[in-house]
């Protein structure tokens, strides 16, 4: 998470993802889950946006009335723009617009320098009884290191495991990493994580601009796993969404 892309496509991306899996769109509206999101701030945090680059361009498409990104979230395109016309918006307001967008049933964690996943976020998470945890390192998982040593802009296997394990279904950001196809790379993260199909992992890729998916960890049984898995088969198949999120087919 750096200042200077608060408010681009990817947050777009993250935050309608959030609200459809926690029940806060028109899926089915029945259960609201409670979330706990973990931003992992990157020392860049007093950079300043530059609303020509190619994050933010979604914001100045010319869309037909009730088509594209504004029809499929109308209450999310609204904070989005908003968040657009600040000069430079802050953390701050980021979790402002997310507090409403979730209907204040969210709890935020900042972390900065080494993540300290398991130390930070999983006694508060507790506390409040988050069902589904974000973790927003601004590359996503990193393979081969021990819980807590995935550095700035990672998180490890390990760190998932510790809310896995508590029975909470984790949602991952992950950017593609130019080495290796993105449907190989996140076939093998999923694989990896599954811990031969102890969990359920799912992978959600976002068609917009820079390659970016979200990987979707649920424990195999108990609730909301049902119902998460249902909500992402129907975000999948929705009219609204099926041109941004498709989910990867994995080996």
């Amino acid at each position: 998470m750096q200042a200077k892309w608060i408010g681009d496509v990817g947050d777009f991306a993250k935050l309608a993802l959030l609200r459809w899996l926690a029940g806060h769109t028109s899926n089915d509206g029945k259960t609201k889950l409670r979330v706990g999101i973990c931003w992992c701030l990157n020392d860049d945090m007093r950079g300043r946006r530059d609303l020509t680059k190619s994050g933010f361009k979604y914001l100045q498409k010319d869309y037909s009335e009730g088509h594209g990104l504004p029809g499929a979230d109308c209450r999310l395109w609204s904070h989005a723009q908003k968040l657009g016309d600040m000069k430079n918006p802050s953390m701050s307001d980021l979790e402002d617009a997310t507090q409403d967008l979730l209907d204040h049933r969210v709890e935020f964690v900042r972390l900065a320098g080494e993540q300290g996943y398991l130390g930070a976020i999983l006694q508060r998470e507790r506390n409040h009884r988050c069902e589904v945890v974000f973790l927003d390192p601004d590359n996503g998982i990193k393979l081969g290191v021990g819980a807590g040593a995935a550095g700035k802009e990672h998180v490890a296997i390990g760190d998932i495991k510790g809310f896995l394990e508590n029975g909470r279904t984790v949602v991952v950001y992950q950017h593609a990493n130019h080495k290796v196809k993105f449907d190989e790379l996140l076939d093998g993260l999923c694989k990896e994580l599954a811990q031969g199909d102890r969990w359920t992992v799912r992978a959600l890729r976002w068609h917009r601009q820079i390659a970016r998916a979200f990987i979707v960890a649920m424990p195999q049984t108990g609730d909301p796993v049902g119902l998460v898995g249902k909500r992402i088969d129907a975000l999948v198949g929705s009219g609204d969404w099926h041109a941004h999120f498709t989910e990867t087919t994995l080996a």
